[in-house]
């Protein structure tokens, strides 16, 4: 899904749509009378401190509502008024100080072609309240692999090229599967001899790898079916981060997993 809809003044929209219903009192009918959701941060603020990261973002989609916005920096608990009926909620976390209204759009969050998949973090349910109140537990997952890419030349790192990703999958759907679009982005360099990427979850073994060493004839390395076969698994809760080797010849890759002591090497076709 590539459609991308700006989400401004949602709050202001939304207490206006709750302000029209806070008129109940205790002797009326209170079936459309708001219920009050109440977002447990806890664990998302212990790893907020471990990311060295406090902001958070609030989304809520309904039939007939939809909010979004930030959520109070350090509170442990955020109570909002929402109406009774079935509705989605998303909170997400980013590093680096991103915005992620910036990334929020119809039915999902979408990265941005020429750029790295954000550092998110992110909770998703659905609920549908019916009393008073409804409680969700707040526990942010991990919706990005970081992968550092090494080229060595004769033992040693060197990185005189460029190298870029393609995926068909650009970001995650409110219900968390993937959302099919295409997105490409070049890694960063971090270093002499290493550069580093971040990759959206996918969903298959599409996901490519495009190394072109200067005035050469560019290399594409089909990584995402490589990950599969050294057993990566795009479903975990947190996806795990990796290492690619890759030789100066262009023909041999290698894998590696933290916390496994074995390689996965593949001969890459000419």
């Amino acid at each position: 899904m590539n459609g991308r809809t700006a989400i401004p003044a949602l709050a202001a929209a939304a207490s206006i749509i709750l302000c029209s219903l806070l008129g109940c009192s205790v002797k009326e009918d209170r079936d459309g009378c708001p219920s009050v959701l109440r977002l447990l941060l806890g664990s998302a603020r212990t790893l907020g401190d471990s990311l060295g990261v406090q902001e958070m973002y609030l989304a809520l989609d309904a039939a007939d509502f939809r909010y979004g916005g930030d959520i109070p920096q350090e509170a442990e608990e955020y109570r909002i008024a929402v109406p009774r009926e079935a509705f989605d909620v998303e909170v997400f976390m980013l590093e680096e100080g991103l915005d992620a209204a910036d990334y929020l759009g119809q039915g999902g969050f979408f990265g941005k072609n020429g750029q790295q998949f954000p550092a998110l973090w992110r909770f998703g349910c659905g609920l549908e309240i019916h009393g008073e109140s409804a409680v969700a537990d707040v526990r942010l997952h991990k919706e990005f692999c970081r992968v550092k890419v090494v080229v060595l030349e004769e033992g040693k790192s060197s990185i005189p090229l460029e190298i870029n990703f393609i995926s068909k999958v650009n970001g995650i759907m409110t219900d968390g599967g993937c959302s099919d679009g295409p997105l490409s982005f070049p890694a960063s360099r971090i270093s002499s001899g290493e550069a580093s990427v971040r990759l959206p979850r996918q969903k298959d073994g599409s996901l490519l790898m495009e190394v072109c060493p200067g005035e050469s004839v560019s290399r594409t390395f089909p990584l995402g079916r490589y990950l599969i076969d050294c057993g990566y698994d795009w479903n975990a809760e947190d996806l795990e981060d990796i290492e690619v080797v890759i030789d100066c010849s262009l023909t041999q890759l290698s894998l590696f997993r933290k916390g496994l002591d074995k390689t996965f090497s593949f001969v890459a076709e000419i």
